[in-house]
């Protein structure tokens, strides 16, 4: 019966109104220990095991429509949740007593069914070139770090400046299953007809999952920031807060990161889209400047705000759904003059997402402290 497929009705995969997805339970133990190690140092660790659902937004994709009446999308309604498994050590010193501490942490995350995979299949039977999109969770991430932080403590310089501050460096990878060879097209293409369902005895083989050819790879950036381009091997952050005398304030805050990274298919290698490129680093200064004034015992500050105070160009992702889009993008890093936007030279996504940050922006406002 072409309307079946894994032993359910088709329809009864779609989500449809009065249709509820089963409750899931999920048990999360945590634990963490911080120990003096001296009077102005500490040890701590943390562990904890956590769950959550898949995207909520998988569920109710194509909802009341198929989308193609030809390529009709089907999820699974239950699907096993993403897990992790997360661990954090780490170490604080004061090493000069109410002026500067430094922080060391390195962290460990592992996480389960990280990926959607979707299989096409082919029904029995049925009207000629019908097919389902079948999507299921599926793969693994390793996500890996270490953190340095040096914190200047509140403070005051000839009585003239109070500072405080702080500036982290991160070096870090998230690792993910990737498919690779023979069986990345093997399961893409499942074939009732083509002897598939003798072989798995009639299911489909989300349960043969593990036993897929996959590689381990960075995440790499997509055409929306929702869904890629968070892997950034570097990223250096800062935060900083000036007090001048008649209540004049002046703060920052910055962050610097290495670009995402994105499979080269302009090579000479023979394993096209197994190396990977990085996008130019991403720059960003924000800065406040703020005057004060006490009236009635509140105190009033008007202030403006300056976004990303140099105008940098900061690339978070780039068109890599139109054939040919990625070859655009590749050209245009070798030629020195990045440009994400692709043969259709949109600035965004299917979905919305910017392949640009902001550029300068400026805010004024008033704020009241009583």
């Amino acid at each position: 019966d072409s309307t079946y497929i894994d032993g359910t009705k088709v329809l009864d995969r779609i989500p449809v109104r009065g249709r509820d997805a089963d409750p899931q339970l999920f048990f999360s133990p945590r634990i963490g220990v911080s120990h003096p190690i001296s009077d102005e140092a500490a040890m701590y660790f943390s562990y904890s095991r956590n769950a959550q659902t898949q995207p909520f937004s998988r569920i109710f994709h194509n909802y009341n429509d198929f989308g193609s009446i030809s390529w009709p999308t089907v999820p699974k309604i239950s699907q096993a949740p993403i897990r992790s498994t997360n661990y954090e050590l780490g170490v604080q010193w004061e090493f000069m007593p109410r002026k500067f501490g430094l922080n060391f942490t390195a962290y460990l995350r592992d996480i389960e069914n990280y990926n959607p995979i979707s299989l096409v299949v082919v029904p029995r039977s049925g009207p000629r070139g019908v097919l389902y999109s079948v999507v299921s969770s599926y793969g693994y991430a390793d996500s890996r770090g270490v953190e340095v932080s040096l914190q200047a403590l509140r403070q005051t310089y000839f009585d003239f400046v109070t500072f405080m501050g702080r500036v982290n460096y991160t070096y870090s990878y998230i690792k993910a299953s990737s498919l690779a060879g023979l069986s990345a097209a093997q399961i893409t293409w499942f074939s009732t007809a083509a002897g598939d369902s003798a072989r798995l005895g009639g299911t489909l083989p989300f349960d043969d999952l593990r036993f897929y050819n996959t590689i381990e790879r960075n995440v790499l950036g997509a055409s929306s920031t929702l869904t890629g381009g968070y892997d950034r091997t570097h990223r250096i952050t800062y935060t900083l807060s000036l007090e001048f005398p008649y209540d004049v304030r002046v703060a920052s805050i910055g962050s610097f990161q290495s670009g995402f990274y994105y499979p080269i298919t302009l090579t000479d290698t023979r394993i096209v889209g197994r190396e990977l490129g990085t996008a130019p680093w991403n720059k960003m200064v924000d800065i406040r400047l703020e005057k004060g004034f006490t009236i009635a015992g509140a105190r009033i500050g008007v202030f403006a705000d300056i976004k990303n105070l140099f105008n940098w160009t900061n690339i978070i992702a780039y068109d890599n759904i139109i054939s040919g889009s990625a070859i655009e993008w590749e050209q245009s890093i070798k030629e020195g003059n990045p440009n994400p936007t692709g043969i259709a030279k949109r600035p965004v996504g299917v979905d919305g997402s910017l392949f640009y940050d902001i550029p300068r922006e400026f805010y004024f406002g008033v704020k009241v402290d009583f």
